[in-house]
């Protein structure tokens, strides 16, 4: 019984651990699909040049709004929905979060 419980402990560390290794994963992913998609308007790494509002800006709670606006578009942006798959939305997001200011 000891060992069962001495390797689940085991493993709920390693899970532990690499979750955060999964989140840098994610945000390297959606560098990649940013930079493509999204740097020609919003800025090479996130670097607005003042007349786009500046993503590295966003909160957590804005998550909702950012996935409608980059789905939807707006007046001054394409709507990606079809363009871009939900994983790679999610990747873009990761980035993002991982450059918030």
């Amino acid at each position: 019984m000891n060992n069962i419980v001495w390797v689940l402990s085991v493993l709920g560390a390693m899970r532990v651990l690499t979750i955060p290794a999964l989140a840098q994963g994610d945000a390297a992913a959606g560098a990649e699909v940013y930079e493509k998609n999204c740097s020609e308007c919003h800025g090479e790494k996130l670097e607005s040049s003042g007349a786009i509002p500046d993503l590295r800006e966003l909160r957590a709670s804005d998550r909702a709004r950012f996935d409608k606006v980059v789905r939807e578009g707006t007046s001054q942006m394409p709507a990606w929905a079809g363009t871009l798959s939900d994983a790679e939305i999610d990747e873009i997001w990761a980035y993002i979060r991982s450059r918030a200011r």
